[in-house]
């Protein structure tokens, strides 16, 4: 995926907080903010492509990566009786 994107690396938490706290508003005006809704909207999209092709391919003796991980611990949760997860958690913040 790269190096993030400018408006994401450079983004202070002041101007996340008034982002927050104004978005109705902000979302008529120009501005660079405009942009952070579509990149994570890109990067949900990107996660949720990720772990659908790892779920596919999912070897439980052999996890690859954080996700096979995840995954894996999921299943195990899901067989202990507990509510299964939804796939929804994995929002980025």
């Amino acid at each position: 995926m790269g190096t993030p994107p400018r408006s994401l690396a450079s983004d202070h938490p002041a101007r996340r907080q008034f982002y927050d706290m104004a978005e109705t508003f902000l979302k008529h005006l120009p501005g660079p903010h405009t942009k952070v809704p579509r990149l994570l909207a890109r990067v949900r999209s990107f996660i949720a492509r990720r772990v659908q092709d790892n779920a596919r391919s999912l070897e439980p003796g052999c996890p690859r990566d954080f996700i096979d991980c995840f995954l894996l611990q999921m299943e195990k949760v899901g067989a202990e009786g507990a509510p299964r997860g939804e796939l929804g958690c994995l929002g980025v913040s």
